[in-house]
This record gives C-alpha cells, sequence and structure tokens, in this order.
C-alpha cells in the first residue's frame, strides 16, 4: 500500500512520481507474480466449478 498524500513524501521528495518511482523499486515483483499467478488460479476453478 502506497500513501500518495502530500504529508507522505513533501518532506523529502520533490514530486509525487518521485516518491512513486522510489516505493516500486522496493516492490518484490516475484512475490507480487506468485500471488496474483496464485488468485487468477483459484478464481478460474471457482468459475469452473459454478458452470
Amino acid at each position: 500500500m502506497l500513501d500518495v498524500y502530500e504529508h507522505a513524501y513533501c518532506t523529502v521528495f520533490p514530486t509525487r512520481n518521485a516518491y512513486v518511482q522510489e516505493f516500486l523499486k522496493f516492490v518484490r515483483w516475484e512475490s507480487v507474480n506468485k500471488r496474483l499467478n496464485a488468485a487468477n488460479e483459484l478464481y478460474e476453478k471457482i468459475i469452473k466449478a459454478g458452470k
């Protein structure tokens, strides 16, 4: 979760974009992809079970 209201970044970063870019450097994308894939697989199972 990323807080993008000015109070979150204005004392350290010159712009919201700079703040977001720095945040994205620390996202563990491999973990994000694993969780997304697991959620998609579960969704597909639920959809198939409902047919």
